[in-house]
This record gives C-alpha cells, sequence and structure tokens, in this order.
C-alpha cells in the first residue's frame, strides 16, 4: 500500500489499520509509520491500471426471483454534485424523488435527485472513467435530456428506470421518453437557498471525517467511517445504513 502526506512524503509498506478520526499505520520492512489521518491525501494501490489485478469480492442484496419479464440490464453513471460517481445498473424507483441503481460492489443504492449533477447512459462495454458534470450543465432552471438523435429535450426530471425517462416539459405537462433513446441528463443548479448550508457554528454542521475511495473503474465513493483488515485485506464502510 502507499500514502502520500500533505508534506510531500510517498510512503509504503503494509497497511495495519486506518481510522478516519485517529490515525494510518502502515508496516515498513523495519518498522511501523503513523500518520495522522487528517494529514493524509492519498491511500491505495499503484494508481496504474493494471499494476494489480488482484481479484475482488463484494457483497450484494438477497438475490430476488424472478416472476415476470425481466428488466433490461441498463448501465448508468451517476454524478452526484460532491463529485462522487456511480456505476451500476438502473433499476426501478424504490422511493419519490430518487434515482435507483443496483451496484455491483455496493448492492442496491438510492440517491436523491436533488443530489445528482447528472446521469449518463452508458453504451455496451462502456465504462465510468473520466466521467465528470458537464461544463454546461445548470446553465438553466430546467433539467436538460440529450438523445441519442442528439436532440435536447429541457424540462424537470422526476423519474428514471430501466424503461421509461419521466420529466415535466417546461409548459407543466407530463413528458415521458424511452430510456433508450437517451445519453445524458444534466440536472440544473439548485438555487442559491437550497445549496446553503448552516453556519459552521452550529453543532448539526461540524464536520464529520470523510474519505474518498477511488476505484479503477473511475467511480469515487464517499466513506463517513472504514476499517481496513489486514490479515484480509479487506476495507469495511457503510453505505446508507448497509456494510
Amino acid at each position: 500500500m502507499y500514502l502520500l502526506d500533505d508534506q510531500g512524503r510517498f510512503i509504503s509498506g503494509r497497511l495495519q489499520d486506518v481510522d478516519l478520526a485517529g490515525e494510518v499505520r502502515l508496516r515498513g520492512d523495519d518498522k511501523t509509520v503513523i500518520v495522522p489521518a487528517g494529514r493524509v491525501v492519498w491511500l491505495g494501490l499503484p494508481p496504474q491500471p493494471r499494476a494489480d489485478m488482484r481479484p475482488v469480492q463484494w457483497f450484494s442484496d438477497p438475490t430476488v426471483p424472478l416472476t415476470g419479464k425481466r428488466e433490461p440490464d441498463v448501465r448508468v453513471v451517476a454524478v452526484s454534485r460532491d463529485g462522487q460517481v456511480l456505476l451500476g445498473n438502473l433499476a426501478p424507483p424504490r422511493g419519490p424523488d430518487s434515482l435507483a441503481l443496483q451496484h455491483d460492489l455496493l448492492g442496491s443504492v438510492d440517491v436523491p435527485l436533488a443530489d445528482l449533477r447528472e446521469v449518463r447512459v452508458l453504451a455496451a462495454g462502456e465504462g465510468a472513467a473520466g466521467v465528470a458534470p458537464a461544463d454546461d450543465a445548470g446553465d438553466g432552471p430546467f433539467d436538460v435530456l440529450l438523445l441519442a438523435n442528439r436532440d435536447r429535450v429541457e424540462g424537470i426530471l422526476q423519474a428514471m428506470d430501466p424503461q421509461q425517462v419521466t420529466f415535466e416539459g417546461q409548459a407543466g405537462q407530463a413528458e415521458t421518453l424511452a430510456t433508450a433513446s437517451v445519453r445524458r441528463v444534466r440536472l440544473a443548479a439548485l438555487p442559491a437557498s437550497a445549496a446553503g448550508s448552516a453556519p459552521a457554528s452550529a453543532p448539526s454542521a461540524q464536520p464529520v471525517p470523510v474519505a474518498r475511495l477511488h476505484l479503477r473503474s473511475g467511480q469515487r465513493i464517499d466513506m463517513p467511517a472504514a476499517k481496513w483488515d489486514a490479515p484480509t485485506a479487506r476495507l469495511t464502510f457503510t453505505l446508507q445504513g448497509k456494510p
């Protein structure tokens, strides 16, 4: 494992422990190096795409028997306003005003539409690497749907599932489009009042230590708490109440 701290030091060793509110311990050839977590800039394996192709183990939700026609697999990349990037199969919404994903590593994930900056529908074999919010996203009061035929439709996104995208047109009418015809959905910028936050002095607004997990696929996932098990080389964290 390799670590880069805020002083520019590049340290290598076997990862022993990670405490986001405390310290990171790496064991080198002859000693243990301890770095306060607040000074860690980057921690991970060599970033070269094929440097380490070790197997990955993941856990998903219990399988559910299919009782009818199988929904088509629609792979999407969801980019949140805070820079997280998630790749998964689009699933039927499990609640109002949210995007539902079946993630390969994380299982079922729900992302509020208000937290999203962009949703990209992937072509077969396309990955999430290099995906970033579009520069012209949020340049007006409406969400923008970019279609496969290069048309551009504006409105307010209400729901998105493997079959169709539902949105409110500029005149207030309900509209639907086949999901297969959509390539990107760029969400409008939040109003300043909605984007604001409580003063930093408020107890509920005190910062919580968060690390961002970078996967080789280009995904970026925030971890508010993490535990490293050195003997099994397994990282455990909780997302939406699930380990």
